[in-house]
């Protein structure tokens, strides 16, 4: 993840313009190495910038808070794609039905289900 925040910090200064493709590539990297705020901070600054969002960017994102024992904040996260109008697929909902059960929350998981 350290390497995936420096090459992103470079693209950034040099002015190189991200697509979600790298956006999606650096949230998971941050949470393949258990940085779940560093992924929620740079997917927080997409939503500030009015970026789409996309599917793997929201899951991602999702699973690096689920991953960190954070599913109160994957919930949160699908709340907030749901009022920025992205459409909620199987992936989403996944990465939160994950999110729960890692952190023992069967029942909110299976409430999802409903």
């Amino acid at each position: 993840w350290d390497k995936a925040l420096h090459m992103f910090s470079m693209m950034a200064r040099i002015e190189v313009e991200c697509s979600i493709s790298v956006f999606g590539a650096a949230i998971s990297a941050f949470q393949s190495g258990g940085q779940w705020e560093k992924a929620l901070c740079l997917f927080s600054g997409m939503v500030q910038s009015e970026l789409d969002l996309g599917t793997i960017c929201c899951s991602a994102a999702i699973s690096a808070c689920g991953g960190g024992g954070e599913w109160e904040k994957s919930s949160q996260l699908v709340s907030l794609m749901a009022h920025k109008i992205v459409k909620l697929d199987t992936i989403i909902f996944n990465a939160l039905i994950s999110a729960c059960e890692q952190k023992g929350k069967w029942e909110n998981a299976a409430q999802l289900l409903r």
